[in-house]
């Protein structure tokens, strides 16, 4: 190790050590303990061999103490020299070394030039992880052509584990919101002979989904069951997600996977009630609740947020609370998103007083309020005209050591320009600097305004006071 220390950096230490051609230290270090000819060996034979495993407790050590270029410039040097053939599992210590530095072109350049033999432990152990770590830092293209590569140089290696290298890039070009880079992909591994898990096509189908193209959706899962694969929950609740906007094709949707025999549960129903509630029917939501009771699946939380926000859209806070109500007595316990549209609902309503009374409900059910949550309850006194009481809010907040953010600040400041109190919007600014709040472009542009309308509301109108000059008419003078 000595000698490989001093490959990368002469040092006074290293200086002291004997010279290389001192063959006794470094056949001593580098030959295998193990082997029964190692003691009858010449200790002055230029011709031993290192010994494999040696080499590679050797780069585990390098790699551990986060050396990992020295451990690679150690393996490189080796292999210039002609000394020894490295194989893949010698190399392996310092790929994973690169792949948790996060950077696994500095592995994957490292391969290429070591180039061990194809073998099975190469195709899964080492090149596997390069091919995850791209697919995993959002490199899909780089991913791909790793995999094209590996495809055709260990491809009777690879007979076992082609699905697991397919299925992260397939998910990464998911992630990319590329499906249809990914449904090629579904489909080149077809045409080679991989049969592929449900897991790769449930990504592809969520990708349509997120891109809102339910009808390229519905073409992988009638692809996906032509080739006998069969789907599964995930798949079918990617499908119900992809018609976000198409509540009653969702409901059809619904009807054939219970038709069919699938496995529904609560996770299935969420986007379809979801669905409903963005197209602003609350009632067709609630009857896929009851739908749900007649087959005995039991609500979770996603199931009553839904039922939540259906009535919130729908301009409705007294249904939207009661469904709260009704969260809290299945034994479901709410968090803080299912109080949102609640209180997003009342201060629509310019019912302020009824916003207070929700963060209250928070906080005495032991639910911990967010930003967002304070800044409704300023927001429903700014929207009810009350800056007073908003101001009042934003100060009692304070007091109890809420987060707030500049917009809630804002709309305290917004407040007093629709009163026309730029003196009191000025306060509040100045309380921002106070407390250490980065007046933010939103609050400077609402001081603004209080400004400008408080300018307006004192500047002396321009008019013509001359009541004596007959030539100017009573026209004129009302225009002016």
């Amino acid at each position: 190790p000595e000698h490989g220390r001093g490959i990368t950096q002469a040092t006074a230490e290293h200086s002291a050590l004997p010279h290389p051609h001192h063959h006794d230290l470094h056949a001593h270090r580098l030959s295998d303990r193990d082997d029964p000819h190692h003691h009858h060996r010449a200790p002055s034979t230029p011709s031993a061999q290192p010994s494999l495993p040696v080499i590679e407790q050797i780069c585990k050590e390098w790699v551990s103490e986060n050396q990992v270029l020295r451990a690679e410039e150690f393996l490189l040097h080796l292999d210039r020299s002609g000394w020894v053939r490295l194989d893949a599992k010698t190399c392996y210590p310092v790929v994973l070394g690169w792949i948790q530095a996060r950077d696994p072109g500095r592995a994957e350049k490292l391969l290429v030039t070591v180039h061990p033999a194809p073998s099975e432990f190469a195709a899964t152990h080492v090149w596997m992880p390069v091919v995850y770590a791209w697919a995993g830092m959002g490199e899909p293209e780089r991913a791909e052509q790793l995999l094209t590569h590996l495809l055709e140089s260990h491809r009777n290696q690879l007979q076992h584990t082609a699905p697991g290298l397919y299925t992260p890039v397939i998910h990464s070009w998911a992630i990319a919101q590329k499906p249809c880079r990914a449904e090629q992909l579904v489909k080149s591994a077809r045409e080679r002979g991989v049969r592929l898990p449900a897991s790769a096509f449930n990504s592809v189908i969520h990708a349509w989904a997120i891109t809102n193209q339910p009808e390229k959706a519905a073409g992988v899962l009638d692809y996906m069951e032509s080739i006998g694969i069969q789907p599964d929950v995930s798949t079918h609740s990617a499908m119900l997600a992809a018609y976000g906007k198409q509540p009653w094709c969702a409901e059809v949707m619904l009807r054939k996977i219970w038709t069919a025999g699938g496995a529904l549960s609560a996770c299935s129903y969420a986007p379809v009630i979801h669905a409903w509630a963005v197209a602003r029917q609350p009632d067709r939501a609630e009857g896929l609740l009851a739908q749900m009771r007649e087959r005995e699946i039991q609500p979770n939380v996603s199931t009553f947020k839904g039922l939540i926000q259906a009535w919130a859209v729908a301009k409705r806070p007294d249904r939207a609370e009661g469904w709260l109500d009704a969260m809290v007595g299945h034994g479901v316990r709410p968090d803080g998103s299912a109080y949102l549209p609640v209180m997003h609902a009342w201060a629509a309503a310019k019912r302020p007083a009824r916003v207070e009374a929700v963060l209250a409900r928070m906080e005495a059910e032991s639910v911990q309020p967010e930003h967002s949550h304070y800044a409704q309850v300023i927001h429903a006194w700014a929207m009810a005209k009350q800056p007073d009481q908003a101001q009042r809010a934003l100060e009692r907040l304070e007091l109890q050591g809420a987060q707030l953010t500049p917009s809630a600040y804002a709309q305290v400041i917004q407040a007093w320009a629709l009163a026309r109190r730029p003196d009191k919007a000025a306060a509040v600014v100045a309380r921002m600097e106070v407390a250490g709040v980065t007046v933010g472009k939103k609050c400077l542009n609402a001081l603004r305004f209080a400004q400008a309308r408080g300018a307006s509301l004192h500047r002396t109108p321009l008019c013509n006071c001359n009541n004596n000059n007959d030539n100017v008419d009573d026209t004129r003078n009302n225009n002016n």
